[in-house]
């Protein structure tokens, strides 16, 4: 069976998140996947990813995830604001398993604004400085898109990785990126994109998948 440890970030899970975690539970001996769940609770958001690796400051940079007491072919990360199916999981499962060189696959889904993905196709610090923020791609840039596309970075609200990728990084695998012009600090990215960056410096692209747009629940004030 292919083992896949599923790391579920967060202290609440809504009822719409708990039928699609359950869904993707009960298929997952049709889907030939042998789970094993990580989770972990903390107010820092950077650090509770590297809390569900079971990363600890105090085995240094070398550490491995899980400290290598737990066997497994993928990490699927899922936060706790995301709606989705065992189909929209299986699609991204199904596609690393066919092909080896695809080490990071995510889906999609749209930020709380509305009007961009959480995904960015190409980093441009001239961009960020001018603007305060990154260039995300928008529902227009994935119109009729069926294929992979590649990206700087995207979030990690539904993401499978390979193993090999933490593997090749050090601890912690999650953390703020600074942002600096002429030696000026003009703000940070934070820990989803610094990974992905971190990775792409180690040769593993990020890829979304346009075809899997999973839901991302946020609390709407209504008047």
């Amino acid at each position: 069976m292919i083992k896949v440890v599923f790391c579920l970030p967060g202290r609440t899970f809504s009822n719409y998140f708990l039928e699609s975690w359950s869904n993707l539970l009960y298929n997952c001996p049709t889907l030939n996947v042998s789970p094993v769940m990580r989770w972990a609770v903390s107010s820092n958001v950077y650090g509770v990813r590297n809390l569900c690796l079971m990363g600890e400051a105090e085995f240094g940079p070398s550490q491995k995830p899980f400290h290598g007491t737990i066997d497994y072919d993928y990490i699927m990360w899922i936060d706790s604001d995301s709606v989705f199916t065992p189909e929209q999981f299986q699609s991204l499962l199904d596609q690393m398993e066919v092909n080896p060189k695809l080490y990071i696959l995510s889906g999609v889904y749209i930020k709380e604004n509305q009007k961009e993905y959480t995904a960015v196709l190409k980093w441009n610090d001239g961009y960020f400085d001018k603007h305060g923020s990154s260039k995300f791609l928008i529902p227009k840039d994935l119109r009729g898109k069926k294929s992979l596309m590649k990206v700087d970075f995207t979030g990690m609200g539904f993401m499978l990785v390979r193993k090999g990728v933490f593997e090749k990084l050090t601890y912690p695998w999650f953390q703020p990126m600074g942002i600096q012009n002429h030696g000026q600090s003009i703000g940070f990215i934070g820990e989803d994109a610094a990974f992905c960056l971190r990775a792409k410096e180690k040769g593993f692209d990020s890829y979304i998948d346009p075809k899997i747009s999973i839901g991302h629940e946020k609390p709407t004030i209504l008047r």
